[in-house]
């Protein structure tokens, strides 16, 4: 989910491909943004993130998905006191989740959310709020 709706929103706002490259420290980043376009575009149609239709269904899976992982934690498959490749592979892509501001509201209060800030307390800023479309995360609620 982290890797698909971030490469779809790399394509279409060239202002959070900027936000990245100055980030990243890379000079000039509006230059650099505008002219990386096309890698944006690759990397997306590798994730398939080139069809909003597909990419808005992905976003619509986030619930169940964030309840799959909680039901994990609850069950001890995940979470245990001795962590294990799962811990990390679902703590990665729920603590990559936790940096667009506009899921906020889906990860508040989840095990998951505490899950991964505990493998990965210190991450980097990813997407500001308004990124996200708005109908599809009131779709969620």
């Amino acid at each position: 989910v982290p890797r698909r709706l971030g490469a779809w929103i790399n394509v279409r706002r060239p202002e959070l491909r900027t936000k990245l490259t100055r980030e990243a420290g890379v000079p000039a980043p509006g230059l650099i943004a505008s002219v990386g376009w096309p890698v944006a575009w690759y990397f997306a149609h590798k994730v398939s993130a080139n069809d909003t239709e597909s990419v808005k269904r992905t976003a619509g899976t986030l619930p169940a998905l964030l309840d799959r992982v909680d039901e994990l934690l609850d069950e001890g498959t995940i979470g245990g006191e001795q962590r294990n490749a799962a811990d990390f592979q679902i703590g990665a892509s729920v603590r990559l989740l936790m940096t667009f501001e506009d899921l906020a509201p889906a990860m508040e209060g989840r095990k998951a959310a505490r899950h991964a800030t505990e493998l990965m307390p210190d991450y980097p800023t990813g997407v500001p709020a308004g990124f996200v479309p708005q109908e599809w995360l009131s779709e969620q609620r």
